[in-house]
This record gives structure tokens, sequence and C-alpha cells, in this order.
């Protein structure tokens, strides 16, 4: 399989048949080892994922999905062998396979608008969107539950989190501050999509804005945790301001406010590693308090929050998904027509809110 991967990829780009040829002997080694155990499988999909708008096209199938297989292949091995148990179905996953059913009906069912932007005529690609937004996940829920019950598993999970966190935070450090010639990819600094704020290599303040709340999180417990050499605990806490930092460099509201909010949860019940929360929960109340005028502003570039443009966006945005289920509350308008459903269907949250918002 890796050798008709190599050489489809060949196929597309002929003057890199070499180094396409060292990747595919990394790979099969990688696939190898993802196929011996279900843990290192799932972190070599969490690691593609996070990749998979930086990587360039020349495979016939995203790597993320190679690898989603490969979870599901060693699962089932592990099973076949008897080294894992069969997974027993309850409530919660249940529930998750009627949701992905019901978006899999969805997916093949005819509906009035077509999953493309109307003004661009871009097309949504359906079933890779029901695969990373749901199957995906749910798979790696699943297994999760059976595989990482080992503290080994968990403490490598771990690190992979905050090495992913960690990579985020310096790609938006050097975004702002450079040297941006060590910035990768490229498209961070030459052409990101949000002008401004760090968008990170998903070229997204929202994702990299989560990933980067959750490298704060991870690291934060490493440092806590006194079986951790010192060395990897100093690491962490480095790691952590870096996050905390680079997730005020997103300028984006709602990562400022799921941040304050995992800050605050933190500080009131993360117990035995709460402290790392409280100072941040201080030095932000000390930041907003010495530059209130600033906060408080329309200036998003210097920090700013009073610019209502966002929020206008995101009401009027709920009001039309609050007017299409009550149109269609059982079938739907279909998976991946929110688009094309607010080009004709714009609704407006209140008449103070202008209507072209959202």
């Amino acid at each position: 399989m890796a050798v008709l991967i190599v050489l489809a990829a060949a196929a597309k780009v002929p003057n890199h048949f070499g180094v396409l040829l060292l990747l595919g002997a990394v790979g099969s080694a990688l696939v190898f080892a993802g196929l011996r155990d279900p843990v290192v499988a799932v972190l070599l999909l969490l690691v593609t994922t996070f990749l998979r708008v930086a990587l360039p096209s020349i495979l016939p199938v995203d790597p993320f999905v190679l690898a989603y297989l490969g979870v599901v292949g060693a699962w089932a091995i592990w099973i076949a062998r008897g080294i894992n148990r069969a997974p027993r179905l309850g409530a919660i996953e249940c529930a998750m396979v009627l949701y992905v059913t019901w978006n899999v009906m969805s997916m093949f069912s005819s509906h009035q608008y077509g999953s493309v932007i109307p003004l661009s005529g871009a097309e949504l690609s359906v079933p890779r969107f029901v695969l990373t937004g749901t199957i995906i996940p749910f798979t790696v829920f699943l297994v999760g539950r059976y595989t990482f019950d080992r503290a080994s598993a968990v403490r490598l999970l771990l690190w992979t989190i905050l090495s992913l966190g960690a990579y985020s935070a310096a790609m938006c450090i050097l975004q702002f501050h450079g040297p941006t010639a060590l910035v990768w990819p490229r498209y961070i600094v030459e052409s990101p999509s949000w002008e401004g704020r760090a968008v990170g290599i998903f070229d997204q303040p929202v994702v990299n804005g989560v990933v980067l709340t959750l490298g704060f999180i991870v690291a934060l417990l490493l440092a806590a945790t006194r079986s951790e050499p010192r060395w990897s605990r100093i690491l962490a806490i480095a790691i952590a301001v870096a996050c905390a930092y680079g997730v005020y460099l997103t300028h984006t509201r709602v990562v400022w406010l799921a941040f304050a909010v995992v800050v605050l949860i933190g500080a009131t019940s993360a117990k035995g590693f709460r402290t790392g929360f409280v100072m941040t929960g201080a030095v932000m109340t000390a930041a907003v308090a010495i530059k209130w005028s600033t906060f408080t502003s329309s200036d998003r570039s210097a920090g700013g929050v009073g610019s209502p443009d966002e929020l206008q966006d995101r009401l009027n945005t709920a009001e039309t998904a609050i007017w299409a289920v009550q149109e269609k509350p059982l079938a739907g308008w279909g998976i991946g027509r929110f688009t094309a459903m607010n080009t004709y269907h714009h609704q407006r949250w209140a008449p103070d809110v202008p209507w072209i918002r959202g």
C-alpha cells in the first residue's frame, strides 16, 4: 500500500522521487508501528490532523485519512489478538452512533440547496466534513476509552499535545516578533486569512486558540506533576507562558473568552495544580485594569474588544439557525448547506443589528 501511494505521488511530482521514496520508507515504518499499538496510531492521527492544512497535496488521499484507517486497523488487530476487549456501547456511544447515522443519511439525501458557497461557487466536501467533524472524533473517543488505560500511554498523549501547543505558540510569537524566516508554513506570514491575528498552522485564529488553550492546560498539569523530571516541569511552565501569550496574539474575542473561562474553572476546581491558573487570572485581571480604556476600545490590534461587528455576525447567524430549525425541525436543510441557506434566508437578530452582518 505504501509503495502504491509513493508511486501515485511521484506521478504528481516526478522531480522529487528520491524525497518521496524516503518519505515512503518513513511512512511505512510509522504504519508498522501504528498497527502494532493503537496508542501510536492515535498519536499519528493527532499529528497528521494537526498538519492537515500545512501538508502539500501530493498524495492521492490526505495523510490524516490514512492515519485514521490505521487507528481502526490497529484496534481491530488488538481485539482480534485478545490484547484489548471489544467495546461495550453505553448511552454515550449509542448517541454518537445515532448522530453519525443522521449525518450520513443527510449527506446522501437530496436537499433544496447544494453544498456550495453561492457567491463564489466553491464546493464543500460533505464526506470530508462528516469524517473530520463526527466520525474521527467519535472513533478516537471510543478507542481512547479502552486504549489509554496505562499511565505511560496517558503521559505520551499529554506530551504530544504539549508539543503541538508549543509549536503553535512558537509560530504565534515568531509571526509577530520574528524572525519570520523561521515561520512554517509560510502562509502564516505571507498570506494569512486573518490579517493581524495569530492564525497558526491552521490559518484560523479560533482553531489555533483551541490548541493553545489545550497546550496551556496540559502544561500546567505536567508542571505540577511531581513524578516528572525537574527540567521537563520547567519546560512545561515556559510552554504554558508561551501558550497564554499566543492566545492574546490571536486578537479574537471568543478565544479570549474561552481562555478566561478555562482559567476561572482551573482556579476554582483544578485540584493539585490550580496555582498556575490563579497566577494567570491575576495577571489577566491586572493587565485589563491597567489598560482598561484600550481593552474597551474598538482597536482589535491593540487588544480592544469594543467593536460590535463580530458580535453582530454571531447574533444574526444564531437567529438564522433558529429560523432554519423552526422551518425544518426534523429533516433539516442538509449537512453542509448552512452557508447556502444563510445566503438565501439570512435573518436579523434585532432591528438595531445591521442585516448585512453575518
